[in-house]
């Protein structure tokens, strides 16, 4: 039999539930209680008195506690609301890359329209491709968006970036192999949304749209363009923002030089569920017996595999020095 002293098994839920409890703790000490508490203690009537004798039951007092902690939660939307009433297109943003930042899976369907006449990291990629991007936090994969198996790519936990072009073969470029161009390329096409948002909140002049002419049911729409002078590959993005659980429902960002069509990319949210960790390294996708080149192991045919995906940039990029 169990012994009911003993620490009860972390739940498969619980890194879930310990990163919403630090955000809520988080938005707790920015929020001052005391007008709040002010107003409630005013509008509730004195508690009848208790005979001579007789006590309240002593569980009775941490039942009350619990009962308004889980009516504060319940009602935090309406508690933690701005003073001012609805928030603004900033105060919206900052709002979705807090959440973005809990490392919850989702999936995004992307369709990328590449302009002909625009440079592009990925060149021997088709003009219209779609694909299906999974995130958590600062990790990603993305697979063919038919659902065939085919080239998967991505980024794990230590910023590598890995391809598997079959499931018997892998490629992996250390984080620290990356150059600066690729990395803040990557960020984009893959949806690092707290990486875009933040350069979004630094860089872009942001107004809102108003819901009944782009926005999606239940959602604000934000239009972003670049302040002048703003150092940053984007033309211009459109973020729809799911006005109750602040996730980023879909994003249109088009980049490119000015004076030249753009490359329009379209990210929409069609799944949130669970994954098994290691589906965001190159293990993950991979079937034994494999094998994982890299720059120290079969370095040319991993720089083969580099110039299918990258083209003449592979070897300006991973050559050698």
């Amino acid at each position: 039999m169990t012994d009911p002293d003993e620490a009860a098994e972390p739940m498969p839920d619980d890194w879930i539930l310990d990163a919403v409890r630090r955000r809520m703790d988080r938005a707790a000490e920015r929020v001052d209680p005391r007008p709040l508490f002010g107003r409630i203690t005013r509008t509730v009537h004195p508690a009848p008195a208790v005979p001579a004798g007789r006590a309240w039951p002593r569980w009775l007092g941490p039942t009350l506690t619990m009962a308004t902690a889980v009516g504060l939660v319940l009602l935090g939307g309406w508690f933690f609301e701005p003073a001012h009433g609805h928030a603004g297109p900033r105060e919206l943003l900052a709002a979705v890359q807090e959440v973005h930042r809990l490392p919850i899976d989702r999936c995004y369907l992307v369709e990328c329209r590449r302009s002909p006449n625009a440079p592009d990291p990925f060149p021997n990629a088709p003009l219209l491709q779609t694909s299906r991007l999974w995130t958590r936090g600062d990790r990603f994969f993305l697979v063919p968006g038919d659902g065939r198996i085919g080239r998967a790519w991505g980024r794990d936990e230590n910023g590598n970036l890995w391809i598997a072009p079959t499931p018997r073969a892998g490629v992996r470029v250390e984080s620290r192999e990356i150059p600066a161009a690729l990395a803040t390329t990557l960020d984009m096409h893959t949806l690092r949304v707290d990486q875009v948002l933040g350069d979004v909140l630094q860089h872009f002049d942001l107004t809102e749209v108003e819901a009944a002419d782009e926005g999606l049911s239940g959602s604000e729409t934000v239009r972003a363009v670049p302040r002048r002078g703003a150092f940053t590959f984007l033309r211009w993005a459109t973020l729809e923002v799911d006005r109750e659980t602040k996730v980023l429902r879909r994003l249109v960002i088009a980049r490119g030089p000015f004076g030249k069509a753009p490359s329009i990319t379209t990210y929409t949210l069609v799944e949130t569920r669970a994954l098994e960790t290691a589906r965001y390294s190159l293990e993950g996708h991979l079937r034994e017996p494999f094998e994982v080149y890299t720059r120290q192991h079969q370095p040319e045919r991993w720089l083969g595999e580099l110039r299918k995906m990258y083209g003449p940039m592979a070897d300006r990029w991973f050559g050698p020095k």
